[in-house]
């Protein structure tokens, strides 16, 4: 279905989307204990239409292999990353930095090398996106994003990103490849401020089909350059709003919106 969908808007090649992923899942042995979570389903579908960009903030950061295992505590309101039985020591702002270098790459980088997505490690201290357990004094109190994942997803807030175990269903696989290429494309048309017009105006049916209330917020922050509050510091605001509103809805209605945009000539 995704595959039929007009994303070309505004360039006449088309480079394959870069999508990072946790380093584990693409079959490298970087976690603690030595191992991988290689997923040869995953890898195999997705390998011809994406180019995976193996990461792994642990390592990256100079932890060895093996090691001793991370968990998440909350202290003062804080969320911390360290050791399960050594918790004197604290790896998140090292991790943080190593977000902050991947970040300031995707800044750096010309539009076909950008990241378009990222598959995250679920549970993982330093890459769940949101299934990550955090404790307090011992004590499991919520799920949330680890450290590397909640930076990314705070700088690039229209990053399509989902775990591994989301993918495993045919639905959500197809979700995140239309929206990794969506992406995509506005990497590639998007060179200055005055194209995402262009862009928006190639997608306005895939627009259309928004529910109601992001619909009007994209076309105010698009018209008038106003953003809703929680989203007042995102630097793409109006495609932070497509993507939230893609990931959002439910399969059928996904489906039903890109189908009739699909059908719908730019």
């Amino acid at each position: 279905m995704w595959q039929e969908y007009p994303f070309l808007s505004g360039k006449e090649t088309r480079n394959q989307p870069c999508v990072g992923i946790s380093a584990c899942l693409s079959g490298e042995r970087v976690r603690y204990d030595g191992t991988s979570k290689i997923q040869p389903d995953l890898i195999n579908q997705f390998s011809p239409l994406i180019t995976l960009k193996p990461l792994c903030p642990e390592v990256a950061i100079g932890m060895g292999i093996p090691r001793r295992p991370m968990q998440l505590n909350l202290n003062n309101q804080l969320i911390d990353a360290v050791y399960k039985e050594d918790q004197a020591q604290s790896f998140t702002q090292p991790i943080n930095q190593y977000a902050d270098l991947i970040i300031d790459q995707y800044e750096r980088d010309i539009a076909s090398n950008k990241l378009c997505g990222y598959i995250f490690k679920s549970r993982s201290p330093s890459c769940g996106a949101g299934s990550t357990p955090v404790f307090s004094d011992g004590i499991h109190v919520r799920f949330g994003d680890g450290i590397f994942a909640h930076k990314l997803r705070q700088a690039l807030p229209w990053l399509p990103v989902m775990e591994e175990e989301e993918l495993e269903h045919p639905r959500s696989r197809n979700r995140f490849l239309f929206l990794v290429y969506l992406i995509s494309d506005y990497h590639q048309s998007v060179e200055k401020k005055s194209d995402e017009q262009v862009f928006f105006a190639h997608h306005k049916a895939l627009i259309k089909g928004l529910p109601r209330k992001k619909r009007t917020q994209l076309n105010s922050a698009l018209e008038h350059g106003n953003c809703p509050e929680d989203l007042i510091y995102a630097p793409d605001c109006a495609l932070t709003l497509l993507t939230e509103s893609l990931q959002e809805i439910s399969h059928h209605e996904f489906e039903e919106i890109i189908t009739k945009a699909r059908d719908t000539k730019p």
